[in-house]
C-alpha cells in the first residue's frame, strides 16, 4: 500500500486552468462536429457558438453582483471600480 497517487498542490491552479479549457474545448469541438454532421452552415454555426458563450460569461458576472454594485457602477461609468470601492457596511 506504499503506492498512491501525490498531487503537488503549490500548483494547483495550473491544473484548474489546464483542465477547465480542456473541458471547454472538447464540448466546443463536440458541438462543432454534431454541427458538421447535421449540414449547418459552419460560419452561422460557430457565430451561435461564440455568442451563447458571450452572453454565458455576461449573464454569470452579471448575477454575482448585488443591486448597490450595479448601481454604484453605473453611476461611475466605470466596471473596474468594483476592486477599488471599499466594503459597505451592513
Amino acid at each position: 500500500m506504499s503506492n498512491h497517487i501525490v498531487l503537488d498542490l503549490s500548483r494547483g491552479g495550473l491544473y484548474y486552468q489546464f483542465f477547465y479549457l480542456l473541458a471547454f474545448l472538447t464540448a466546443y469541438c463536440i458541438l462543432l462536429y454534431e454541427g458538421y454532421e447535421k449540414k449547418f452552415p459552419m460560419i452561422t454555426w460557430i457565430l451561435i457558438i461564440a455568442c451563447i458563450r458571450l452572453f454565458v460569461v455576461i449573464g454569470t458576472k452579471a448575477f454575482s453582483y448585488t443591486f448597490d454594485d450595479l448601481r454604484y457602477m453605473i453611476e461611475i461609468m466605470s466596471l473596474s471600480a468594483m476592486l477599488k470601492r471599499p466594503c459597505s457596511e451592513v
